[in-house]
C-alpha cells in the first residue's frame, strides 16, 4: 500500500477464497471466481505501519509527504517482484462477506 507514492507496507493475503460463494455476492457473479475474503485493516501512526495491529513496515505518518499535494492519494496494488502476481479483489457492501465498503478516515491533533 502506498500514500502519497511511499511504501507503507506490505502485506500478503494467506490463500485465494475461490472455493465457496460471497455470502453477499450477487447471483450474477459465476462460481469459481475468488467471491470472498478477509476484512484487512491498514493503520498508519507516528509509530509505524500495520495490517489488522500487526506490524507491516516501519514507515510512520511523519515521513508520508502529506504538504506536496493539494489531495492524498492511496495506491493499493501488486509490485511487478511479487512471489503471487495474479492480482487481488477488494469488495464492497454488496459483494462478499463483508457489508462494509473502503473506509478511508483521517486522525489529527
Amino acid at each position: 500500500m502506498w500514500i502519497n507514492q511511499l511504501e507503507c507496507g506490505t502485506w500478503q493475503s494467506p490463500g485465494d477464497f475461490g472455493l465457496r460463494r460471497g455470502r453477499l455476492t450477487p447471483a450474477y457473479i459465476q462460481a469459481g471466481h475468488t467471491q470472498h475474503g478477509l476484512l484487512t485493516t491498514w493503520t498508519v501512526s507516528e509509530s509505524g505501519s500495520l495490517v489488522n495491529e500487526i506490524p507491516v513496515s516501519g514507515v510512520s505518518l511523519h515521513e508520508i509527504p502529506l504538504y506536496d499535494s493539494p489531495y492524498i492519494s492511496v495506491r493499493i496494488g501488486n509490485k511487478p517482484t511479487a512471489k503471487y502476481i495474479g492480482g487481488f479483489s477488494i469488495f464492497g457492501r454488496e459483494c462478499g462477506d463483508y457489508p462494509q465498503d473502503i473506509i478511508f478516515s483521517v486522525e489529527y491533533e
